[in-house]
């Protein structure tokens, strides 16, 4: 995996640059670029924190907004035809919930309710969770 110098992977630009997805729900060039990562072994690059905020690319999803970006990736681990059974998705899932562990925080804080309870639907954060500020119900 390339990272730049403030350990910023391709999936970390690719979310940060990522626009709003249009009214006609067409699948922007951001969302083909994200979904291109994700099905070449991407999912490595997920547990990279940058250095500048460190956060991991999911964080930087949460923080933003990016919910079409966090659709995606949880549809795409949860259909990867490389996956034998359902384990392969849980340890996928299990990355995601140890190494982004502030997704919860991120999202309250910015009043992210629709990113919130996907979280919570696919149990990708841990409710009991504090960091510096508290738990995430301190944050919201």
């Amino acid at each position: 995996d390339t990272t730049l110098s403030n350990n910023e992977t391709p999936m970390h630009l690719t979310i940060q640059y990522s626009q709003s997805p249009l009214a006609n729900n067409s699948i922007n060039q951001y969302e083909k670029i994200l979904v291109l990562l994700l099905n070449y072994n991407g999912y490595l690059s997920l547990e990279i924190a940058n250095t500048s905020h460190r956060q991991t690319p999911f964080e930087l999803a949460c923080e933003l907004g990016k919910i079409k970006m966090i659709e995606i990736i949880i549809n795409i681990i949860l259909n990867d035809k490389n996956n034998h059974d359902i384990n392969s998705s849980i340890n996928k899932f299990n990355l995601i919930r140890n190494s982004s562990k502030n997704s919860l925080h991120l999202a309250a804080k910015n009043a992210h309710d629709d990113i919130i309870r996907l979280l919570l639907v696919y149990n990708l954060v841990d409710l009991n969770y504090t960091n510096e500020d508290g738990t995430a119900l301190h944050e919201g």
